[in-house]
């Protein structure tokens, strides 16, 4: 097998024809932390773009997504797929010579993710502040916190040496 299992699912996925119908299964995924049906459709809509700006609206809605979500622990575990799809996405941006989008795009999860892993005081004093338990009802637990400072990180930290090259 090729790595890729969700190859073998989506042939098998059937959405809602009736886009009102599909726009509800989206807004009811995300207001109950249902990452995995969100993540279905995303390969779902990844399959059938045709074009980069129809790609960029992938990313938006992955933003949107981020942004939406309560991060109980059920979405928690699903959230590495949306990143690594969000990121498949960019570099497509990227490749297609969109690099002014995709650093967008980039810099907009780093906001997002510095906000839902409540980074204050900078990203040494936010890891050093992990707590062994949540702190509110949209607080990560500390493992996707440490992910999300990471990724975050990782990106600020590359479009730092991007800068001074």
């Amino acid at each position: 097998m090729n790595g890729d299992a969700w190859s073998l699912v989506l042939p098998h996925l059937t959405l809602p024809a009736n886009p009102k119908s599909l726009d509800e299964l989206v807004q009811s995924s995300i207001e109950q932390d249902n990452a995995l049906v969100l993540y279905a459709f995303l390969r779902w809509k990844m399959a059938r773009c045709t074009n980069i700006k129809e790609e960029q609206k992938l990313i938006g809605m992955i933003l949107d997504w981020l942004k939406s979500f309560n991060y109980s622990e059920r979405v928690e575990p699903k959230l590495p797929l949306l990143y690594a799809s969000f990121f498949l996405l960019v570099f497509r941006q990227l490749e297609k010579g969109s690099q002014e989008v995709a650093h967008l795009y980039l810099a907009e999860l780093a906001d997002v993710l510095e906000q839902v892993a409540q980074v204050k005081g900078g990203f040494i004093l936010s890891l050093s502040s992990l707590s062994l338990g949540r702190s509110g009802p949209r607080s990560l637990s500390p493992r996707a916190r440490f992910l999300a400072i990471a990724v975050a990180l990782s990106i600020r930290t590359n479009f730092s040496a991007q800068g001074e090259k």
